[in-house]
């Protein structure tokens, strides 16, 4: 199937657009939606600019999209951004459990008649760290904003002693 992956250059979307790839899926582009609003529940802000950067290495068309981030209008731009990328015919999401964002990037795709590829959705959180490290990922921690984590985590590698 040929896909455009929606990319915060993270882990989750990173490790969603190597499993496409593996399982034979055509990706041509990556597609960043660029959040004013760092409090966004939809799309991740930290770093994004150098989505570009990653997309270039991979060899892949890379979209960029601004969004204000207000709620439910931030989907406009999706819908934009998406609606931009010709000839695909699915969208990859790295969600693993966040339902508000699922159901929304899964109404963007239905309203455009296009597949919505989530392929680690719901997975066990020891399953998934288990895939990403046998895959051979490098994880690094680059921002911390959850209790348990405090700033001795930052430029931490991630690996099957953490």
């Amino acid at each position: 199937m040929k896909l455009a992956a929606l990319f915060s250059g993270g882990k989750d979307s990173t490790f969603a657009v190597y499993d496409s790839l593996r399982k034979g899926h055509e990706v041509t582009s990556l597609i960043s939606v660029v959040s004013k609003n760092p409090e966004s529940y939809m799309f991740h802000y930290p770093n994004i600019r150098y989505t570009q950067h990653q997309a270039q290495s991979m060899g892949l068309n890379h979209v960029f999209q601004d969004t204000k981030g207000e709620k439910e209008k931030e989907l406009e731009d999706l819908k934009k951004a998406v609606s931009g990328v010709k000839g695909i015919e699915g969208i990859i999401a790295g969600g693993l459990a966040s339902k508000y964002q699922y159901n929304r990037i899964k109404g963007v795709t239905d309203s455009l008649g296009l597949e919505c590829v989530v392929p680690y959705w719901e997975i066990d959180s020891e399953e998934y760290w288990r895939l990403i490290l046998q895959a051979g990922f490098k994880v690094m921690i680059v921002g911390v904003a959850c209790e348990g984590l405090d700033k001795e985590w930052l430029g931490r590698v991630i690996d099957g002693d953490a």
